[in-house]
């Protein structure tokens, strides 16, 4: 993972399942750095991303089938319940993306169990600074004896494009 972001390993956070896989039916892996300096350094290198998969089965891990192609949330704790993110997703054609609400819920799920949250919980979510277009998301979680039971996101947003399709009868 250090070598596909750029960063020195020492910058990874190893421990408590800081990088692992999460999921809201798209899966995301998550690596955690150390601080906002690790988060800010990270220049993925597209080469290294082709040679990792999603899927860990897969014979050939070179990530040719575009469906299993490798992506990435990289993320670090800024406060109590309080996280900022950058999302990177090269092979499909997005070097990062400023806001990525489905990775923000999947890994808030995850910080809830790390947090051992029982009943109601509030993670704020931000991402998108280093490219210049930031955002923040709320992600609500409800946790239950060890389950995930819900999750909401809110957030404002601005709309940059509008159209219309229409689909044949």
């Amino acid at each position: 993972m250090a070598k596909a972001l750029g960063l020195n390993v020492d910058q990874i956070v190893a421990g408590k399942a800081g990088s692992t896989i999460v999921s809201v039916g798209i899966e995301f892996p998550v690596v955690e750095v150390l601080d906002l300096a690790a988060l800010a350094a990270c220049e993925p290198h597209t080469e290294t991303f082709r040679q990792l998969t999603l899927n860990a089965q897969s014979q050939d891990s070179r990530g040719s089938d575009l469906a299993e192609a490798f992506l990435v949330y990289v993320y670090c704790r800024t406060g109590e319940r309080k996280v900022r993110g950058r999302m990177f997703d090269p092979l499909h054609g997005i070097p990062e993306d400023p806001a990525t609400g489905s990775a923000a819920v999947a890994l808030a799920g995850l910080l809830a169990n790390q947090d051992h949250v029982q009943g109601k919980a509030q993670y704020l979510i931000s991402q998108g600074q280093e490219m210049g277009r930031p955002s923040r998301k709320t992600v609500d979680v409800v946790r239950d004896k060890g389950q995930i039971l819900h999750t909401a996101i809110t957030g404002c947003c601005v709309e940059i494009i509008q159209g219309t399709f229409s689909l044949p009868a």
